[in-house]
């Protein structure tokens, strides 16, 4: 925008202030026919169109990239049956939005296509006033989604929430604290009565229910192990439970991260935690 255009845009401002409308509107008029050729100027000398498809593409994969699901704190890769139950119910969920997106963009696409006003033709489009058969086609194909989708979702919910008990789950009492984990082992007790704890490091066996029994000594915090469970929150002066198993043991130098997924202050982001799994044979 070169200087005469802002010398007129001043003075349009100025009869504005003054209450000089007519003038105002006059001055923006000239305006608009001094910079309307300066656009067409700019038009003509922008990028080709393969530029900006080259350009559109590397944003694409830009943003492909960063959806990796590989890195080690992921709940893609489920490395028990709890996290896989919710890894199941978020692919059935995934696959089946992504068919009703491309047949809902498919038709959009067909619509702009087929009925595009074309150049010469001025005939106009035939009017309808609603269509009964094709109303109750996108009345009842939601419901029969979402009913599809509805035993298996309810029925995960149930799995992901019940408490593992019995006499071969192991009971673990964790205690959230800022900014570090208290793992109290209830039925694991010496001779003189107390039970063993460890700090930021929880050790389970392979293939064996865990009930983690939580709460909070002072904020809200939230319970995430990725490729076990998904979170939970541990609130103060309240008990939650959490059901976790592990497929198969670690390796020693490789556990299960895990770490509180609720801010809970200035050292938030240290609160994090190992999941050490182990045979049967060296738990005992």
């Amino acid at each position: 925008m070169g200087k005469p255009v802002q010398a007129r845009i001043k003075k349009v401002l100025r009869f504005a202030n003054f209450g000089d409308y007519d003038a105002a509107r006059q001055g923006t008029l000239r305006v608009i026919a001094t910079v309307k050729p300066f656009q067409r100027h700019n038009n003509s000398s922008s990028a080709p169109r393969s530029l900006r498809v080259v350009a559109l593409v590397a944003v694409l994969a830009i943003g492909l990239a960063a959806c990796s699901g590989s890195g080690p704190q992921t709940a893609l890769n489920p490395e028990g049956p709890v996290a896989r139950t919710i890894n199941d119910l978020w692919k059935l969920v995934f696959i089946m939005a992504t068919v009703v997106f491309v047949i809902v963009q498919a038709a959009i696409i067909y619509a702009i296509v087929r009925f595009r006003a074309r150049k010469g033709d001025d005939t106009e489009p035939v009017q309808l006033h609603g269509n009964t058969r094709l109303e109750i086609m996108w009345t009842i194909i939601p419901v029969v989604i979402l009913a599809a989708i509805a035993y298996p979702i309810v029925k995960g919910i149930f799995d992901v929430r019940a408490v593992a008990d019995g006499p071969e789950a192991l009971q673990v009492q964790v205690t959230g604290h800022q900014w570090w984990w208290e793992f109290e082992y209830i039925d694991l007790v010496a001779e003189d009565g107390r039970s063993l704890v460890t700090a930021n490091e929880l050790y389970i066996p392979e293939d064996t229910d865990v009930n983690l029994i939580m709460t909070s000594a002072d904020v809200i915090h939230s319970f995430w192990i990725p490729v076990l469970a998904g979170k939970r929150d541990v609130v103060p002066n309240r008990v939650t439970n959490l059901r976790i198993n592990a497929d198969s043991a670690t390796p020693a130098d490789e556990p299960h991260p895990g770490q509180c997924a609720e801010y809970c202050g200035l050292a938030h982001a240290d609160m994090r935690f190992k999941v050490h799994v182990r045979t049967a044979a060296d738990f005992d």
